[in-house]
């Protein structure tokens, strides 16, 4: 849980790291980013995240560090190897939040639920240190692409039901998907199955 809720200096930039990735991952913000590979993603962080500093906050060691950390805490895998690349998909940091977000109820309004888990992990959608990163690098106006396949995935594994709604004001906007059957917005989440 202390390592999900980052408070040193390198789980603080892995953090800030991977909200960084969660923007960029599947946004099409840059091309082909999916297949760049660690060095080119740090030195991309790097300008991006600090333009007018010749510093260097990040590394392809610390890539690799960042990787190993990442995908033992479930926030993602790697693909390949020699170097692997890191895919963002925090399905089972979501589903181990689950008990913490549906502790007294088994529905809550889509905003409830994103709300509760950046309050878990900073560093997803709409979380202190992702909001962070959007205010340099720019809003996305939707729930990350790969928070919005995580929770998708849950869904279609009959752990979570999300309810979508026709735009109704309160509506959390998932990253389109036009190939599932929840394309966008949902009004709320239903714990379908007990996590105990």
């Amino acid at each position: 849980d202390k390592i999900l809720r980052p408070s040193n200096g390198n789980n603080e930039l892995f953090g800030t790291y991977y909200s960084w990735l969660l923007h960029h991952t599947g946004s099409g913000n840059i091309e082909n980013f999916e297949l760049l590979s660690g060095t080119e993603k740090a030195g991309q962080f790097n300008r991006e995240m600090s333009p007018n500093s010749d510093e260097r906050k990040f590394n392809d060691v610390k890539e690799r560090g960042f990787r190993n950390w990442a995908v033992y805490l479930g926030l993602g895998y790697n693909i390949g190897s020699r170097p692997a690349i890191f895919t963002a998909l925090p399905v089972t940091v979501i589903e181990n939040n689950l008990l913490h977000i549906f502790s007294d109820c088994s529905e809550v309004s889509a905003q409830s639920f994103f709300g509760s888990l950046c309050k878990r992990v900073p560093f997803f959608d709409k979380g202190k240190i992702f909001l962070g990163v959007e205010k340099i690098v720019g809003e996305l106006g939707v729930i990350s692409p790969a928070v919005s396949s995580a929770v998708r995935i849950l869904h279609d594994e009959k752990i979570i039901e999300l309810i979508g709604t026709t735009d109704a004001p309160k509506d959390v906007r998932l990253h389109p998907n036009e190939n599932h059957m929840i394309t966008s917005s949902i009004n709320s989440i239903k714990l379908l199955q007990d996590r105990n």
